[in-house]
């Protein structure tokens, strides 16, 4: 006798109501269609002030930084992951800063509230 198997998925996906699942992911395909340049637009805010923000760490960080956080300021792309912490909240640069880098960190701060 032949197995039956792929007769059991099926009955296995009815059981799951993929209908209902299929549904709501037409919802969410719609809405990403039809809001798709806001969302590229909003996607290269992003992007561009995360760059902005590691340049401006990177070529304003502390010169004689000895701190046990000289890693972050070690280049351009240490400097992108700071910044996408800074953006999101999820922390900043810690240890005495200079007041140029703390101008940085206090812009950042107050321009990205709108965005992230």
């Amino acid at each position: 006798l032949p197995t039956l198997t792929f007769l059991r998925a099926f009955r296995l996906l009815r059981i799951l109501k993929t209908t209902t699942f299929s549904r709501a992911l037409g919802a969410v395909n719609r809405v990403v269609f039809y809001n798709r340049e806001i969302l590229w637009v909003a996607f290269i805010l992003c992007i561009f002030l995360v760059l902005v923000t590691a340049f401006l760490m990177y070529y304003l960080r502390p010169r004689d930084y000895a701190g046990e956080d000289a890693a972050d300021f070690s280049s351009i792309g240490a400097t992108m992951y700071l910044s996408t912490l800074m953006l999101t909240g999820q922390g900043g640069p810690s240890g005495d800063l200079p007041w140029y880098t703390k101008s940085v960190v206090l812009l950042t701060g107050v321009f990205s509230i709108g965005m992230f």
